[in-house]
């Protein structure tokens, strides 16, 4: 009888073990399966844009099963979140480092709009276009998620305006309010541009409208 129990527990706890053992493989194969189906969206959404982006076709360029897809996404637009996220967060991090290195809070600014808005060939135009378009596509749906990821690339911006607010440069200008507006305008002015258009002149006229709009002294009434 104690033979017996003694195997017995000692078959259960091999089973624990192999168990364990499996559960760090299928984490890791899952984020596998992830970063496939994350890369493979990057490829297909710069081919075809957002709006040819389907499932069945990220299925086909990865090799996974619709099981593997909505295991790691709920949806195409939960794909998209996480695009978006990922890209926010790169984003923040590189301008950020950038502008750190910058005293001068108006320069600041500068940066950060050269850094939102410009390009130099028209991929690079279409790839932040297509950008703009996921956060719009998200926004309905998942509101706290598109906040995180404007949140997440407005800091540095945030952060040289109240820089300047404090020294006087943009003494009349509500940061985070301000911030909100000078991406709009970067957002539009992306948008409405042509391919054909050149990207210094865009940056060009967009810092200044910009900083025209910033410095604007307030009105005592």
């Amino acid at each position: 009888m104690v033979r017996t129990s003694t195997l017995l527990t000692s078959d259960c706890s091999s089973s624990s073990v192999r168990h364990a053992d499996r559960a760090p493989r299928l984490g890791a194969d899952i984020e596998a399966e992830r970063d496939r189906i994350v890369s493979a969206a990057w490829d297909a959404l710069e081919t075809g844009g957002w709006w040819g982006l389907k499932v069945e076709s990220l299925l086909r360029r990865t090799g996974l099963s619709a099981r593997s897809f909505y295991r790691n996404f709920a949806s195409k637009n939960d794909l998209f979140v996480r695009l978006l996220l990922t890209e926010s967060e790169q984003a923040a991090k590189r301008i950020g480092d950038l502008l750190d290195h910058e005293p001068d809070p108006e320069v600041r600014v500068r940066m950060w709009i050269s850094e939102m808005i410009s390009y130099q060939t028209p991929r690079q135009l279409e790839k932040t276009r297509m950008l703009l378009r996921l956060y719009r596509e998200i926004e309905g749906q998942f509101p706290e998620d598109a906040r995180t990821c404007l949140g997440l690339v407005l800091t540095p911006l945030v952060t040289a305006l109240e820089l300047g607010r404090e020294s006087g440069v943009f003494a009349g200008a509500a940061p985070h309010v301000a911030a909100v507006a000078v991406h709009h305008l970067c957002s539009g002015a992306l948008l409405d541009t042509s391919s054909r258009d050149s990207g210094e002149l865009v940056v060009e006229v967009t810092m200044a409208f910009a900083l025209r709009a910033l410095t604007c002294p307030t009105d005592p009434a």
